[in-house]
């Protein structure tokens, strides 16, 4: 079995999720506390084909590198995973810096590189799917999003980097002009823009817990809609059923469903005889006046 070592270089700004990604792919498990990196370096070994693979992973620490460390990071690498938070746009932004940093000190094609969206499981989002694959399709190259503590796309993007230079150096072996196999693979590779385009689709969990979480904030804004203009007590038996199964999203919507009824709105015609009227409006505001 032949064996090979790459060096994969994980760039991105201070807690867009890095680190978790690395340690989910190297021990398996995921980071619950958030630690600074200044640098790390891990070793990985990876099955890929009829070859063993061994990786080594440096993990950075974001913005606050220095450039000469920068440089460093960059000339030595094999691969680069430039990662960016969904739930940040200022992490998103600063995906276009490491790109112009290797761009400038390496060639394109002879370096792997993937767009990785982290933290995908996260309840608050900027950045979706449509917006990165605009960019990746931009800087050529691979995106896929992933989520470290629920371990999806975590192994595919390390893969992907293994693929893109196993490829790459197929393609170095097919631009010698001694080389025996040029003429066959000249008729069965395809351009070097191939592995350009985003090879790791959204995976389809992902898609599903996105668009859960989406029905079900649009079933409870309709729910709040129909309290308000109906002015029934019942209706709030609606938005509470969202609230029971997301309740982290959607309970506060429940709450503010309850204020028809609460003070009293479109329940006049509804009384009793002789029921007593509806109190007077309560404030919104906590006031912890004597």
């Amino acid at each position: 079995m032949k064996k090979e070592n790459y060096r994969i270089v994980v760039l991105g700004d201070s807690a867009c999720g890095k680190t978790a990604l690395v340690r989910r792919f190297v021990t398996g498990q995921a980071v619950t506390n958030y630690d600074p990196t200044i640098e790390d370096k891990y070793k990985k070994k990876l099955h890929f084909q009829d070859r063993q693979v061994t990786l080594e992973i440096v993990d950075t620490a974001g913005r606050e590198l220095l450039p000469d460390m920068l440089t460093r990071y960059i000339t030595f690498a094999d691969a680069f995973i430039i990662c960016y938070s969904i739930g940040s746009r200022r992490s998103f932004d600063h995906v276009h810096h490491y790109f112009e940093n290797i761009s400038r000190l390496r060639p394109i094609s002879q370096i792997a590189r993937v767009l990785v969206g982290c933290k995908c499981d996260a309840d608050y989002r900027e950045i979706y799917p449509e917006e990165a694959n605009e960019l990746s399709a931009q800087l050529q190259c691979s995106f896929a999003e992933t989520s470290a503590f629920r371990d999806l796309n975590v192994n595919e993007v390390f893969e992907e980097c293994v693929s893109q230079l196993n490829y790459i150096s197929i393609l170095r072996q097919k631009s010698r002009p001694d080389s025996k196999i040029r003429r066959h693979l000249s008729r069965q590779l395809p351009a070097i823009t191939s592995i350009s385009r985003p090879k790791i689709s959204v995976d389809p969990r992902i898609l599903h817990f996105h668009y859960q979480k989406m029905f079900a904030k649009m079933f409870s804004l309709l729910a709040v809609l129909l309290a308000v203009f109906v002015g029934s007590q019942q209706q709030v038996v609606v938005p509470t059923y969202a609230a029971a199964y997301y309740p982290s999203y959607y309970s506060p919507y429940a709450a503010y469903a309850a204020y028809p009824a609460f003070y009293g709105w479109g329940s006049n015609k509804g009384q009793a005889a002789g029921a007593a009227p509806a109190g007077p409006r309560p404030s919104l505001l906590n006031n912890n006046k004597p």
